[in-house]
């Protein structure tokens, strides 16, 4: 992919490749959502009501700075559950939806639960929200041991309450 997007870069006015590019920027953004709404769940009423209105308004919001990433942002707070992770309380205007949506890291979900096993010990180093917290405490069980370390206070807070809400 890098090498035809260099290649139409050198052939391609720049103009037309810039424009090209925020195209581009924001079909990524409204797929994203796509994947949103597949794999993410309202806890409540309310909070899919949330989530599908920031959803709908995603071809507005998504226009903003198509030359920078973004990821993309619930409009209201809203309890978001995720299955197989637990349920997260992500914030308007923030990237934690973006961090507790399976398909960002699959990867990293999908090592996890290759490697932890009941009994195992996981360390998340900078465990933001909790999004591989949560899943890891419940791949190694209440015999295993999960510890999160994270930096930012108010983060920090989100974390702990993220915990709670899950019973771990």
């Amino acid at each position: 992919m890098t090498s035809v997007r260099h290649g139409a870069r050198a052939l391609l006015p720049r103009p037309l490749w810039v424009l090209l590019r925020r195209v581009w920027s924001y079909a990524r953004r409204l797929g994203h959502w796509g994947l949103i709404m597949i794999q993410l769940r309202g806890d409540s009423v309310s909070d899919t009501a949330k989530l599908w209105l920031s959803a709908i308004a995603a071809p507005l919001t998504a226009l903003p700075d198509l030359d920078r990433w973004r990821n993309p942002q619930l409009l209201f707070d809203a309890r978001i559950r995720v299955a197989g992770s637990g349920r997260f309380l992500c914030r308007r205007g923030t990237d934690d939806l973006w961090h507790v949506l399976p398909a960002a890291q699959r990867a990293l979900h999908l090592a996890l639960a290759e490697v932890l096993a009941p009994g195992g010990v996981f360390v998340d180093a900078g465990a933001n929200i909790g999004a591989f917290t949560l899943p890891a405490a419940r791949l190694v069980g209440p015999a295993g041991r999960v510890v999160a370390i994270e930096m930012m206070p108010e983060t920090v807070l989100r974390l702990r309450d993220h915990a709670r809400d899950n019973g771990l």
